[in-house]
């Protein structure tokens, strides 16, 4: 099942709770949800997604490296391979 929006705002607030989350600017909260909806295929993929994040990274690490952590375990739907992020592998 494609995730749905609530999926991914639930992931997002998940993400804004990390330290050093630039939470003044909602132009980053959306950039988020466009990497999300790229990278994303299932709700279920998008759940471990989440989980780790909040298991595992503390500090806000960044759109590039948000990508990184995803394909640690997953193929990203849009191809896009990310690289050099090892905290959670």
């Amino acid at each position: 099942m494609r995730p749905k929006r609530e999926h991914f705002e639930r992931t997002v607030s998940t993400i804004s709770a990390m330290k050093y989350f630039p939470a003044g600017d909602a132009g980053v909260r959306d950039e988020i949800m466009d990497l999300l909806a790229a990278m994303v295929a299932t709700a279920a993929d998008l759940e471990w997604f989440r989980r780790t994040l909040r298991d595992t990274v503390s500090e806000w690490p960044g759109l590039a490296e948000l990508r990184a952590i995803y394909c640690t375990s997953r193929r990203p739907a849009d191809g896009i391979e990310g690289k050099g992020f090892s905290a959670v592998a």
